[in-house]
């Protein structure tokens, strides 16, 4: 039947094949993307200088950049760079939802003759991103509560120990760092 939003935000946790039927049946896209550009941003405002001192760490960390240029990269993260996030992030995220709506679409109708629209896909991986909202909660957490993004892992990396910055990263740990749990959720 038909479903509020606030009805759908809650069944997307706990019912989600009839709020996936309903947002089927009545599908809209804007709300779950102002949420999920709010989580965003949200995560943005709150870790934005911890996430610049570990890509400076990486900067520095690098053998092949003279040192010239890591203090330029300095000068230019503490500049209006650092809020490039607050633009691109939006930006970023649409273009996610509507690549992931796009690669679903083709796989469901032209590959195994589903006949679907693409608004509907479209409505139901943006609705699909609230997950990614409760992971970045999460993630957001562990990164104020550690101070560091180096080591913070919501995927199978949370198994192994974490290579130092600008250490080389093993197969094994690239390959665990594909399994992100609410990914698989």
């Amino acid at each position: 039947g038909e479903m509020s939003n606030m009805q759908k935000i809650i069944g997307i946790f706990t019912s989600p094949r009839p709020t996936f039927e309903a947002i089927d049946k009545r599908p809209t896209w804007l709300l779950p993307f102002i949420i999920g550009v709010i989580f965003f941003l949200i995560f943005q405002f709150l870790t934005m200088d911890i996430q610049t001192d570990y890509r400076m760490q990486h900067i520095e960390a690098r053998d092949d950049i003279p040192a010239e240029q890591v203090e330029m990269a300095k000068q230019q993260m503490q500049g209006p760079v650092k809020y490039i996030g607050f633009v691109a992030g939006p930006i970023f995220w649409l273009i996610m939802i509507l690549v992931m709506a796009a690669l679903f679409y083709v796989a469901g109708n032209l590959m195994i003759g589903g006949d679907t629209t693409f608004k509907n896909v479209f409505a139901v991986v943006a609705w699909d991103q609230l997950i990614g909202c409760l992971s970045l909660v999460i993630l957001t957490l562990l990164i104020l509560a550690k101070g560091s993004m180096h080591g913070v892992a919501l995927d199978l990396l949370i198994v192994m120990d974490t290579p130092a910055v600008g250490e080389e990263k093993s197969t094994i740990y690239r390959i665990l760092s594909k399994f992100d749990i609410f990914t698989i959720w």
